[in-house]
């Protein structure tokens, strides 16, 4: 007996070596364009299955997941949450969809899949090692309930019946609810904003005038204490070879002898005065 135990703590001591050596060998590809073996995938989706069905009993749905409110808001929160791996009908794989290993399913293979107490588990905790985030700790549970509702109303949806449901819940959309979704029937009211021909202050650009103000009365009481370059009337400063008219420019002089003739006029004027 004790020799029969011996070589099963020494089998399993090498094995352990072995596979260490194998871990940190570096020879194991974690690149996810590399499929995984038969095995491999079959034991990874075994846990995964058995793992949610343990973790999901007892959570019961809300009496009201079937209603119209409940999926049009589940709809919403698809649209911003879910798009960009989960395929919906009709529509072609995203750039990160078609990268991730394992493969998310599209939208009708989510309700065939888990009931709704195994997908609410999912959406609130998400799965280690797949891409798949948990949105618990970022949403409320009636939030991740609709889109519950969502999914298990588009079973087996077409394209066209899945499309005049994200569009119904497009113009239901509400004005604010807490999350940056920007949907249809906002793109164009963005796009006017975004030039509508008016000075528009904002919040935030709010502390940039403050903290300018300093600045901003040190430049007043600067260009208080300057003389104006056009204040109407001709300010005639050594070095300056013009002359300047009311309307503030400055024009070179062009014949010297005409300002000569009048500046010998005004003193023999003032000439016969004395006398």
């Amino acid at each position: 007996m004790k020799t029969v135990i011996s070589t099963l703590l020494i089998g399993l001591l090498l094995a352990t070596a072995a596979l260490l050596g194998l871990v940190y060998s570096g020879s194991i590809s974690v690149a996810a364009v590399d499929e995984e073996s038969g095995f491999t995938q079959w034991l990874l989706h075994t846990t995964y299955e058995q793992s949610v069905s343990s973790h999901a009993t007892g959570i019961e749905p809300p009496a009201d997941l079937d209603s119209p409110s409940m999926i049009n808001r589940g709809a919403q929160n698809y649209q911003a949450m879910c798009t960009g791996c989960h395929t919906a009908p009709g529509e072609q794989p995203s750039v990160q969809s078609q990268g991730l290993n394992p493969h998310p399913p599209d939208l009708a293979e989510l309700s065939d899949e888990l009931t709704p107490g195994e997908a609410f588990w999912v959406i609130k905790n998400g799965v280690k090692m797949t891409g798949m985030p948990a949105f618990g700790p970022t949403h409320e549970d009636t939030e991740l309930w609709a889109l519950v509702a969502f999914l298990q109303h588009m079973h087996e949806a077409s394209a066209s019946e899945f499309e005049q449901v994200m569009n119904r819940a497009t113009c239901q959309a509400p004005a604010d609810d807490g999350h940056n979704h920007r949907h249809g029937n906002q793109l164009s009211a963005a796009k006017e904003q975004a030039d509508d021909g008016h000075n528009h202050r904002h919040a935030n650009q709010l502390d940039n005038l403050q903290s300018g103000d300093d600045h901003y009365a040190d430049d007043k009481t600067t260009s208080a204490q300057q003389p104006s370059t056009n204040d109407g009337h001709d300010h005639r400063h050594v070095g300056q070879s013009g002359h300047a008219h009311a309307d503030g420019d400055h024009h070179a002089d062009d014949d010297a002898a005409t300002h000569e003739q009048t500046d010998d006029a005004n003193d023999r004027q003032e000439h016969r005065h004395d006398q």
